[in-house]
Protein backbone atom coordinates (compact mmCIF):
# COMPACT_ATOMS: atom_id res chain seq x y z
CA UNK A 1 0.00 0.00 0.00
CA UNK A 2 1.41 3.62 0.54
CA UNK A 3 4.60 5.02 1.44
CA UNK A 4 6.04 3.60 4.48
CA UNK A 5 9.92 3.48 5.80
CA UNK A 6 9.59 0.12 5.82
CA UNK A 7 11.15 -2.72 3.48
CA UNK A 8 8.47 -5.01 5.13
CA UNK A 9 5.66 -2.73 3.46
CA UNK A 10 7.08 -2.49 0.21
CA UNK A 11 6.65 0.76 0.43
CA UNK A 12 9.11 3.96 -1.32
CA UNK A 13 9.32 7.52 -0.58
CA UNK A 14 8.11 9.92 -3.64
CA UNK A 15 11.17 10.88 -5.29
CA UNK A 16 11.53 14.58 -3.52
CA UNK A 17 10.07 13.47 -0.48
CA UNK A 18 11.97 13.45 2.99
CA UNK A 19 10.83 11.74 5.87
CA UNK A 20 11.47 13.11 9.47
CA UNK A 21 9.10 13.17 13.06
CA UNK A 22 7.69 16.38 12.24
CA UNK A 23 4.00 17.78 11.18
CA UNK A 24 4.10 20.30 8.74
CA UNK A 25 1.60 21.84 6.09
CA UNK A 26 3.58 23.69 3.18
CA UNK A 27 3.16 26.17 0.90
CA UNK A 28 4.73 28.63 -1.10
CA UNK A 29 8.36 28.70 0.07
CA UNK A 30 11.33 27.82 -2.44
CA UNK A 31 11.56 24.54 -3.87
CA UNK A 32 13.67 22.66 -1.65
CA UNK A 33 14.03 19.09 -2.69
CA UNK A 34 14.72 16.06 -0.29
CA UNK A 35 16.34 12.71 -0.69
CA UNK A 36 15.33 9.21 -1.92
CA UNK A 37 14.19 6.37 0.29
CA UNK A 38 15.69 2.91 -0.33
CA UNK A 39 13.57 1.20 2.26
CA UNK A 40 9.97 0.98 0.54
CA UNK A 41 7.67 1.74 -2.78
CA UNK A 42 4.55 3.97 -2.92
CA UNK A 43 1.73 1.94 -3.95
CA UNK A 44 0.00 1.09 -7.01
CA UNK A 45 -3.13 -0.68 -8.64
CA UNK A 46 -2.33 -4.16 -8.36
CA UNK A 47 -4.73 -7.24 -9.71
CA UNK A 48 -6.86 -4.50 -11.34
CA UNK A 49 -7.50 -3.65 -15.03
CA UNK A 50 -6.99 -0.43 -17.04
CA UNK A 51 -9.91 2.28 -17.14
CA UNK A 52 -12.67 1.98 -20.24
CA UNK A 53 -13.62 4.13 -21.65
CA UNK A 54 -10.76 6.96 -20.61
CA UNK A 55 -12.16 9.76 -18.80
CA UNK A 56 -14.31 7.10 -17.20
CA UNK A 57 -13.77 9.31 -13.90
CA UNK A 58 -12.43 12.46 -14.70
CA UNK A 59 -11.85 13.56 -11.18
CA UNK A 60 -8.34 11.27 -11.17
CA UNK A 61 -5.44 13.46 -10.50
CA UNK A 62 -1.49 12.34 -10.69
CA UNK A 63 0.72 14.59 -8.98
CA UNK A 64 4.24 14.85 -10.89
CA UNK A 65 7.47 16.42 -9.85
CA UNK A 66 7.42 20.19 -11.20
CA UNK A 67 9.02 20.24 -14.52
CA UNK A 68 9.70 16.25 -14.93
CA UNK A 69 7.73 13.82 -17.18
CA UNK A 70 4.40 12.98 -16.24
CA UNK A 71 4.96 9.72 -16.77
CA UNK A 72 8.20 8.77 -14.62
CA UNK A 73 7.88 11.53 -12.35
CA UNK A 74 4.41 10.66 -11.25
CA UNK A 75 4.98 9.64 -7.47
CA UNK A 76 1.47 10.16 -6.11
CA UNK A 77 -2.33 10.28 -7.04
CA UNK A 78 -5.16 12.66 -6.03
CA UNK A 79 -8.88 13.56 -6.50
CA UNK A 80 -10.20 16.52 -7.69
CA UNK A 81 -12.46 17.99 -5.08
CA UNK A 82 -13.03 21.66 -6.11
CA UNK A 83 -12.40 23.45 -9.23
CA UNK A 84 -8.99 24.44 -8.05
CA UNK A 85 -8.75 22.02 -4.97
CA UNK A 86 -6.91 18.05 -4.53
CA UNK A 87 -6.87 15.97 -1.91
CA UNK A 88 -4.32 14.22 -1.42
CA UNK A 89 -2.26 11.78 1.03
CA UNK A 90 -0.49 13.68 3.52
CA UNK A 91 2.88 11.33 3.00
CA UNK A 92 3.04 12.44 -0.53
CA UNK A 93 3.83 15.86 -0.08
CA UNK A 94 4.80 16.30 3.48
CA UNK A 95 8.67 18.05 3.01
CA UNK A 96 7.47 19.41 -0.30
CA UNK A 97 6.42 23.21 -1.07
CA UNK A 98 4.38 23.90 -3.88
CA UNK A 99 7.30 25.15 -5.94
CA UNK A 100 7.62 21.26 -6.25
CA UNK A 101 4.73 19.46 -7.76
CA UNK A 102 2.73 19.68 -10.79
CA UNK A 103 -1.24 18.10 -11.09
CA UNK A 104 -1.90 16.12 -13.99
CA UNK A 105 -6.06 16.29 -14.97
CA UNK A 106 -7.77 14.54 -17.71
CA UNK A 107 -4.89 12.70 -18.60
CA UNK A 108 -5.70 8.64 -18.64
CA UNK A 109 -2.07 7.44 -20.75
CA UNK A 110 0.57 9.43 -18.76
CA UNK A 111 2.79 9.43 -21.51
CA UNK A 112 -0.13 11.37 -24.10
CA UNK A 113 -0.08 15.14 -23.68
CA UNK A 114 -3.99 14.78 -23.26
CA UNK A 115 -5.74 16.84 -20.48
CA UNK A 116 -3.93 19.67 -17.99
CA UNK A 117 -1.05 20.02 -16.47
CA UNK A 118 -1.54 22.77 -13.09
CA UNK A 119 1.07 24.33 -10.68
CA UNK A 120 0.51 23.56 -7.15
CA UNK A 121 -0.13 26.95 -5.24
CA UNK A 122 -0.56 25.80 -2.06
CA UNK A 123 -0.26 22.70 -0.12
CA UNK A 124 -2.07 22.46 3.03
CA UNK A 125 -1.16 19.63 5.06
CA UNK A 126 -3.58 18.03 8.22
CA UNK A 127 -1.71 19.70 11.32
CA UNK A 128 -2.53 16.79 13.37
CA UNK A 129 -0.81 14.32 10.74
CA UNK A 130 1.58 11.42 12.24
CA UNK A 131 4.17 10.17 9.77
CA UNK A 132 5.18 7.34 12.09
CA UNK A 133 1.38 5.83 13.25
CA UNK A 134 0.29 7.49 9.75
CA UNK A 135 -2.86 8.77 11.25
CA UNK A 136 -4.36 11.97 9.69
CA UNK A 137 -2.89 11.28 6.55
CA UNK A 138 -4.44 13.79 4.93
CA UNK A 139 -3.72 16.89 2.27
CA UNK A 140 -5.11 19.78 0.32
CA UNK A 141 -3.27 21.06 -2.72
CA UNK A 142 -4.99 24.49 -4.29
CA UNK A 143 -4.43 24.77 -8.16
CA UNK A 144 -2.34 28.03 -9.53
CA UNK A 145 -5.57 27.99 -11.84
CA UNK A 146 -8.95 25.97 -11.87
CA UNK A 147 -9.76 22.99 -13.80
CA UNK A 148 -13.06 22.26 -15.80
CA UNK A 149 -13.05 18.98 -14.84
CA UNK A 150 -16.23 17.33 -12.51
CA UNK A 151 -15.18 16.60 -9.10
CA UNK A 152 -15.68 13.74 -6.41
CA UNK A 153 -18.30 13.97 -4.10
CA UNK A 154 -17.18 13.79 -1.01
CA UNK A 155 -19.39 12.15 2.12
CA UNK A 156 -20.64 14.19 5.07
CA UNK A 157 -20.87 10.86 7.19
CA UNK A 158 -20.20 7.26 7.08
CA UNK A 159 -23.43 5.76 5.44
CA UNK A 160 -22.07 4.76 2.57
CA UNK A 161 -19.08 2.49 4.21
CA UNK A 162 -21.29 -0.75 5.10
CA UNK A 163 -19.26 -3.64 5.40
CA UNK A 164 -18.24 -5.81 2.19
CA UNK A 165 -19.55 -2.62 -0.01
CA UNK A 166 -17.98 -2.58 -3.09
CA UNK A 167 -15.57 0.21 -3.29
CA UNK A 168 -12.67 1.10 -6.58
CA UNK A 169 -9.04 2.16 -6.00
CA UNK A 170 -7.15 4.25 -9.36
CA UNK A 171 -3.85 4.36 -10.17
CA UNK A 172 -1.02 4.68 -12.46
CA UNK A 173 1.42 1.96 -10.98
CA UNK A 174 2.92 -0.98 -10.68
CA UNK A 175 0.87 -4.04 -11.18
CA UNK A 176 2.60 -6.74 -10.23
CA UNK A 177 2.60 -8.36 -13.75
CA UNK A 178 3.02 -7.35 -16.85
CA UNK A 179 3.67 -4.72 -18.14
CA UNK A 180 4.68 -3.90 -14.92
CA UNK A 181 4.17 -0.03 -14.99
CA UNK A 182 1.65 0.15 -17.43
CA UNK A 183 1.15 3.89 -19.16
CA UNK A 184 -2.81 3.88 -18.92
CA UNK A 185 -4.60 4.68 -15.48
CA UNK A 186 -5.92 1.20 -14.03
CA UNK A 187 -9.16 0.13 -11.24
CA UNK A 188 -9.59 -2.33 -9.03
CA UNK A 189 -12.70 -3.15 -7.22
CA UNK A 190 -12.39 -4.02 -3.63
CA UNK A 191 -14.83 -5.20 -0.62
CA UNK A 192 -14.91 -2.61 2.73
CA UNK A 193 -13.33 -4.83 5.67
CA UNK A 194 -14.75 -4.41 8.80
CA UNK A 195 -12.72 -2.01 11.81
CA UNK A 196 -12.87 -5.20 14.15
CA UNK A 197 -11.50 -7.74 11.64
CA UNK A 198 -9.03 -5.19 9.87
CA UNK A 199 -7.68 -4.48 13.76
CA UNK A 200 -7.49 -8.15 13.98
CA UNK A 201 -5.34 -8.60 11.05
CA UNK A 202 -2.99 -6.11 11.87
CA UNK A 203 -3.05 -7.26 15.97
CA UNK A 204 0.28 -9.71 14.77
CA UNK A 205 2.06 -6.58 12.73
CA UNK A 206 5.82 -6.84 13.82
CA UNK A 207 6.45 -3.19 13.67
CA UNK A 208 4.44 -1.87 16.62
CA UNK A 209 5.16 1.35 15.49
CA UNK A 210 2.67 1.52 13.19
CA UNK A 211 -0.81 1.88 15.33
CA UNK A 212 -3.13 -0.24 14.75
CA UNK A 213 -6.05 0.64 11.80
CA UNK A 214 -8.57 3.25 14.03
CA UNK A 215 -12.33 5.17 13.52
CA UNK A 216 -10.20 7.62 11.44
CA UNK A 217 -9.02 4.74 8.69
CA UNK A 218 -10.81 2.56 6.66
CA UNK A 219 -9.60 -0.82 5.45
CA UNK A 220 -10.56 -2.44 1.84
CA UNK A 221 -9.49 -5.94 0.42
CA UNK A 222 -9.73 -9.59 0.02
CA UNK A 223 -9.00 -11.14 3.65
CA UNK A 224 -8.63 -14.40 2.68
CA UNK A 225 -7.48 -14.90 -0.90
CA UNK A 226 -5.65 -11.28 -1.52
CA UNK A 227 -4.26 -10.06 -4.98
CA UNK A 228 -6.90 -6.89 -5.55
CA UNK A 229 -5.45 -3.99 -3.95
CA UNK A 230 -3.59 -0.61 -4.43
CA UNK A 231 0.38 -1.18 -4.56
CA UNK A 232 3.33 0.84 -6.05
CA UNK A 233 2.72 4.61 -6.96
CA UNK A 234 -1.29 4.98 -5.79
CA UNK A 235 -0.78 6.41 -2.50
CA UNK A 236 -2.97 9.65 -2.53
CA UNK A 237 -5.59 8.43 -4.62
CA UNK A 238 -9.31 8.06 -4.24
CA UNK A 239 -11.31 5.05 -2.67
CA UNK A 240 -15.17 5.41 -3.71
CA UNK A 241 -18.10 3.93 -4.07
CA UNK A 242 -20.58 4.27 -7.03
CA UNK A 243 -24.11 5.17 -6.46
CA UNK A 244 -26.91 6.68 -8.63
CA UNK A 245 -25.56 9.97 -7.02
CA UNK A 246 -22.23 9.25 -9.19
CA UNK A 247 -18.74 8.50 -7.30
CA UNK A 248 -18.63 9.77 -3.55
CA UNK A 249 -14.84 9.28 -2.85
CA UNK A 250 -14.56 7.44 0.99
CA UNK A 251 -11.18 7.17 1.16
CA UNK A 252 -7.27 7.94 0.60
CA UNK A 253 -4.71 5.73 -0.57
CA UNK A 254 -2.68 5.71 2.69
CA UNK A 255 -0.31 2.37 3.59
CA UNK A 256 -0.72 -1.36 4.52
CA UNK A 257 1.79 -4.52 4.68
CA UNK A 258 2.97 -4.84 0.70
CA UNK A 259 0.36 -5.61 -2.29
CA UNK A 260 -2.60 -7.77 -2.23
CA UNK A 261 -0.89 -9.92 0.51
CA UNK A 262 -3.22 -12.39 2.17
CA UNK A 263 -4.56 -11.54 5.56
CA UNK A 264 -3.62 -7.60 4.94
CA UNK A 265 -6.26 -5.70 3.69
CA UNK A 266 -5.46 -1.75 2.36
CA UNK A 267 -5.54 0.77 4.49
CA UNK A 268 -7.47 4.35 3.59
CA UNK A 269 -7.92 7.50 5.28
CA UNK A 270 -11.39 8.01 6.22
CA UNK A 271 -12.25 10.66 4.62
CA UNK A 272 -15.84 10.77 6.03
CA UNK A 273 -14.12 11.94 9.59
CA UNK A 274 -12.35 14.89 7.93
CA UNK A 275 -15.49 16.38 6.07
CA UNK A 276 -15.20 19.47 8.51
CA UNK A 277 -11.74 19.88 8.03
CA UNK A 278 -12.05 19.80 4.57
CA UNK A 279 -14.78 21.97 4.32
CA UNK A 280 -13.25 25.08 6.60
CA UNK A 281 -9.76 24.86 4.60
CA UNK A 282 -11.99 25.15 1.14
CA UNK A 283 -13.85 28.01 2.57
CA UNK A 284 -10.93 30.28 3.75
CA UNK A 285 -10.03 30.82 -0.01
CA UNK A 286 -6.49 30.88 -0.30
CA UNK A 287 -6.10 30.48 3.58
CA UNK A 288 -6.06 32.51 7.10
CA UNK A 289 -3.40 35.39 7.18
CA UNK A 290 -1.08 35.85 9.35
CA UNK A 291 1.05 39.37 9.22
CA UNK A 292 -0.41 40.00 6.29
CA UNK A 293 1.04 36.80 4.81
CA UNK A 294 -1.21 33.36 3.41
CA UNK A 295 -0.59 30.87 5.95
CA UNK A 296 1.57 27.73 5.27
CA UNK A 297 0.54 25.76 7.56
CA UNK A 298 -3.33 26.04 9.01
CA UNK A 299 -4.50 24.55 12.28
CA UNK A 300 -7.99 23.04 13.03
CA UNK A 301 -10.54 24.55 15.79
CA UNK A 302 -9.12 21.80 18.32
CA UNK A 303 -5.99 21.96 20.25
CA UNK A 304 -3.44 20.41 18.82
CA UNK A 305 0.71 20.39 18.39
CA UNK A 306 1.63 22.66 15.30
CA UNK A 307 5.12 22.35 14.04
CA UNK A 308 6.36 24.01 10.87
CA UNK A 309 9.75 23.54 8.74
CA UNK A 310 13.57 24.50 8.86
CA UNK A 311 11.93 26.69 5.96
CA UNK A 312 10.15 30.06 6.81
CA UNK A 313 6.59 29.49 7.12
CA UNK A 314 3.05 31.47 8.20
CA UNK A 315 1.75 29.74 10.83
CA UNK A 316 -2.16 30.24 12.29
CA UNK A 317 -3.18 28.10 15.00
CA UNK A 318 -7.37 29.15 13.89
CA UNK A 319 -8.07 27.43 17.67
CA UNK A 320 -7.96 25.57 20.48
CA UNK A 321 -4.89 25.18 22.99
CA UNK A 322 -2.50 24.86 20.43
CA UNK A 323 1.26 23.85 21.13
CA UNK A 324 3.47 25.80 18.04
CA UNK A 325 7.02 25.33 17.70
CA UNK A 326 7.81 27.35 14.41
CA UNK A 327 11.58 25.38 14.29
CA UNK A 328 13.66 27.15 11.86
CA UNK A 329 13.02 29.53 8.88
CA UNK A 330 12.10 33.82 9.42
CA UNK A 331 8.77 32.37 10.41
CA UNK A 332 5.17 34.33 11.09
CA UNK A 333 3.11 33.03 13.90
CA UNK A 334 -0.68 33.91 14.53
CA UNK A 335 -1.96 31.72 17.72
CA UNK A 336 -5.84 32.51 17.09
CA UNK A 337 -8.05 31.75 19.89
CA UNK A 338 -7.23 29.52 22.66
CA UNK A 339 -4.48 29.48 25.41
CA UNK A 340 -1.39 28.84 22.86
CA UNK A 341 2.45 27.67 23.85
CA UNK A 342 4.32 29.09 20.88
CA UNK A 343 8.09 28.70 20.32
CA UNK A 344 8.76 30.41 17.53
CA UNK A 345 12.36 28.76 17.43
CA UNK A 346 15.57 29.79 15.47
CA UNK A 347 15.61 33.01 13.03
CA UNK A 348 14.21 36.04 12.54
CA UNK A 349 10.31 34.99 13.59
CA UNK A 350 7.31 37.48 14.22
CA UNK A 351 4.65 35.80 16.91
CA UNK A 352 0.94 37.32 17.30
CA UNK A 353 -0.71 35.70 20.64
CA UNK A 354 -4.52 35.16 19.48
CA UNK A 355 -5.97 35.15 22.94
CA UNK A 356 -6.29 33.40 26.85
CA UNK A 357 -3.25 34.00 27.90
CA UNK A 358 -1.41 33.04 25.30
Amino acid sequence: MAVLLLTVLGLLLPPTATASGDTWAVGQEPVLAGTDSEDGLDPRITGGVEVDPPGKYPFMAALVTRGGDAFWDQFCGGSVIAADWVLTAAHCVVGESAGTIDVVVGRHDLTSDAGERIRASLILVHPSYDDVSLENDLALIRLATPTSVEPVRLPSDGSLEGVGTAVTVLGWGDTLSTPQWPHGLREVTLPLVSDTDCQAAYAGFDYPEYVLPSALMLCAGDLEAGGIDSCSGDSGGPLFATSTDGFTQLGIVSWGNECGLPGYPGIYTRVSAYAAWIAGQLATGAGPRCFGLVATIVGTPAGERIEGTPRADVIVGRGGNDVINGLEGDDRICGGPGADVIDAGKGHDRVQGGADGD
